[in-house]
């Protein structure tokens, strides 16, 4: 479990994170701003599955590895999510 701070980069930083890690990460206190939202999709995209429960995000990585999305990894705005992304 992670609590961390309400900040837009920390919520970005830890929701990817989170897809490279083992086991399920449960992450509390995250910023719901676009950018973070942009960052979960792309999390989604990368094959991890996200549970949004109340003041909560569970993240379980792919089983095997990353997938490549399927299509355009759109980020909207975000430059942190693409800057980690890239």
């Amino acid at each position: 479990m992670m609590a961390i701070p309400g900040s837009k980069s920390h919520t970005i930083r830890v929701a990817l994170l989170a897809t490279l890690a083992e086991g399920t990460s449960v992450i509390r206190n995250h910023l719901l701003s676009d950018d973070c939202k942009a960052a979960l999709r792309a999390v989604r995209q990368f094959g991890a599955q996200v549970e949004e429960r109340e003041n909560e995000w569970w993240i379980t990585p792919p089983e095997d590895r990353l997938h490549l999305p399927d299509d355009i990894l759109n980020v909207d705005n975000s430059g942190t999510t693409m800057m980690y992304n890239s």
